[in-house]
């Protein structure tokens, strides 16, 4: 059940002060789960506000670290209203900085009592178990009731650094492991297993995916053992190359100059040729046409490598597994068994 009444109130509240303001110019981003009704709001916010200039931007954001940074400092908006996602950890100050003011309205789900009750069910279950319960953002409010009502002495929030307790992005890393080391399940509440398999993959750990929209429970077992194998066998298949293409991103935190640049300088230890290749948005049909590059490293978002590993002809990696490839790493270092 969507919580509509309660994020309609956030948006209509936030309308409310913008029209006392002395703006001209506001720009609307959503979420690619909200954009659908990208229109919708669109047509509330000029009902609302008639003197002030006001951009929806057309593409739909992937992420909170996914704001199109270039074009915003072009059209110098007084704000930015980002639909969908709370603040990306640190974030904020590296927008600031640039003069660019973002306001985020996250999309809350709620679930209803029915719901809640199953997912205590499912893990009250497991009481002489240390669990870990993880959600989204839009899955959080939620999250708590649940964790309320529950064993605190077996049970905890996964807690990361810059983020409210529970919530899971999708761009994870091996720190994941620092956290979770000491449970013995995670289960994640979601409707998709994005965020799920995240978990799963760099916590070591048995997770679950309580599925409350169909009133599942998935165990990702399969899927780690199928994408694990699947990493393997790029970074087997990378071992040859001798000419890489460099993924760059051109908005937010999806253009990682540093990341890159370390992605370049370890190239550069192991003799190897590579061009960097500034993409938009990651289009696996414009990497097939570049014959005369062997592999790919992905210096944007790290989960192309893993969620689109299988769209790419040639083998896309990470610069975690660009590590293991130079052998700075272990597999095991990186995507932990336990």
């Amino acid at each position: 059940m969507l919580d509509e009444e309660g994020f309609l109130l956030d948006i209509y509240k936030y309308i409310d002060e913008i029209s006392k303001r002395n703006y001209s110019r506001v720009v609307i981003e959503f979420s690619e789960g909200v954009y659908s009704r990208a229109i919708e709001f669109y047509r509330s916010l000029k009902e609302r506000i008639r003197d002030i200039d006001i951009i929806l931007n057309d593409n739909p954001r992937y992420g909170s670290c996914d704001i199109d940074i270039n074009f915003y400092l072009q059209l110098n908006p007084d704000i930015i209203i980002h639909i969908g996602h709370n603040p990306y950890p640190y974030y904020s100050r590296v927008i600031n900085k640039l003069g660019l003011r973002v306001h985020y309205i996250p999309y809350y789900i709620k679930i209803d009592d029915e719901g809640l009750k199953w997912i205590k069910d499912v893990v009250s279950v497991n009481d002489k178990l240390k669990i870990g319960l993880a959600a989204s953002i839009q899955y959080l409010p939620s999250l708590y009731k649940v964790y309320r009502q529950l064993n605190r002495n077996s049970t905890s929030l996964i807690k990361l650094p810059g983020l409210p307790h529970g919530q899971i992005i999708g761009c994870l890393s091996r720190a994941l492991y620092r956290y979770t080391r000491n449970l013995d399940k995670i289960y994640f509440i979601g409707g998709g297993k994005f965020h799920a398999l995240g978990l799963a993959l760099y916590s070591g750990k048995p997770t679950f995916l309580l599925d409350i929209h169909r009133k599942n429970i998935l165990s990702l077992e399969t899927e780690v053992r199928k994408f694990k194998s699947l990493v393997m066998w790029n970074i087997y298949r990378a071992m040859d190359s001798k000419v890489f293409g460099v993924i760059a991103g051109k908005s937010g935190l999806q253009n990682m100059v540093g990341r890159v640049n370390t992605i370049k300088n370890l190239l550069d230890r192991h003799g190897k040729k590579y061009v960097t290749l500034y993409l938009d948005r990651f289009d696996e049909n414009i990497l097939d046409r570049h014959r005369d590059l062997d592999a790919f490293i992905a210096g944007s978002c790290p989960r192309i490598a893993i969620d689109d590993i299988t769209r790419v002809k040639k083998p896309i990696l990470n610069l975690e597994q660009l590590l293991i490839l130079f052998g700075y790493k272990k597999f095991e270092e990186v995507y932990p068994n336990g």
